[in-house]
């Protein structure tokens, strides 16, 4: 997943350029993992973005839930510095 700024002027709205989703690769090497989900989207903090499909096959469709966490201040209690 890509993230970009969407301005300066409020830097707690992104833009999520490319988010892909790929099934698991298959067995058989020669083919490659099929691409279920490819999306470009605008999130604000606090918000949550529902991607999904409609139907993969006879038995399943997917839902993800993207939502867009405020980074906490250095120091800031439970903050552990990795990121």
């Amino acid at each position: 997943m890509h993230l970009t700024p969407v301005n300066l002027v409020n830097p707690t709205v992104m833009t999520v350029d490319t988010l892909r989703l790929w099934d698991v690769a298959p067995a058989d090497p020669q083919k490659g993992a099929a691409l279920l989900i490819e999306t470009t989207f605008n999130i604000e903090v606090g918000e949550t973005v529902v991607v999904g499909t409609s139907r993969l096959d006879d038995a399943r469709a997917l839902i993800l839930l993207v939502t867009a966490a405020p980074i906490q201040a250095s120091g800031a209690e439970g903050n552990t510095g990795s990121r």
